[in-house]
C-alpha cells in the first residue's frame, strides 16, 4: 500500500512538474518572437502571472515597463551605438498591441568625445537637429538628467 502511495506521489510531481515547464514555455512565447531581432543585452521580458511585459535593456543600463494599456508589444527595435554629426546616440523604438498612442522612443545622445555643459550641450542637440521644447534639469542620484517634452520631434 505505502509503495503504491510513493508511486502515485511521484507521478503527481513529475506531472506537475512537465505542466508547469508547459505552462512557462507557452507563456514566453509571446516574447520569443519579440527578442529574435534584438541584441545581447537587451530583451523583452513577460511576467508569469498576469499579462505584464517589461523591456530591459542591459547595454544602456535601464529597465522600462511597457504600458498595460498596450496589452503586449507588436514590434520593438534597438538602433545601436552610432555617430550623428559628432553625437553618440542609441535608440529603443516600441510599438505596443493596442489602444491610443501606442508608440515609445526612448533616444539616449552622448557628447562623444565632447566635453560641454550638459544643458549646452542640449541646447546645441535642439538646434543641430531642429527640435524644440522645454528643458528641466534634474539630479538623480548625483548624475544629471536633462528632461524635455519635445515640441517638434525629428519625425514631426
Amino acid at each position: 500500500m505505502r509503495r503504491k502511495i510513493i508511486v502515485f506521489l511521484l507521478i503527481l510531481g513529475f506531472l506537475a512538474a512537465a505542466g508547469s515547464v508547459f505552462w512557462w514555455w507557452q507563456n514566453q512565447q509571446a516574447t520569443a518572437k519579440l527578442n529574435e531581432t534584438l541584441p545581447e543585452g537587451v530583451r523583452v521580458v513577460k511576467s508569469l502571472w498576469g499579462d505584464e511585459y517589461k523591456v530591459v535593456n542591459k547595454i544602456d543600463g535601464y529597465e522600462l515597463k511597457v504600458p498595460k494599456v498596450w496589452e503586449g508589444l507588436e514590434k520593438i527595435e534597438y538602433t545601436p551605438r552610432n555617430t550623428v554629426e559628432g553625437y553618440v546616440a542609441t535608440s529603443l523604438y516600441l510599438i505596443g498591441l493596442k489602444g491610443r498612442g501606442k508608440t515609445m522612443s526612448i533616444d539616449l545622445y552622448g557628447a562623444g568625445d565632447k566635453d560641454e555643459e550638459l544643458k549646452t550641450w542640449t541646447e546645441e542637440l535642439f538646434r543641430v537637429f531642429d527640435l524644440s521644447g522645454d528643458l528641466e534639469e534634474t539630479v538623480v542620484s548625483n548624475i544629471k538628467f536633462l528632461k524635455t517634452i519635445e515640441e517638434k520631434h525629428l519625425g514631426y
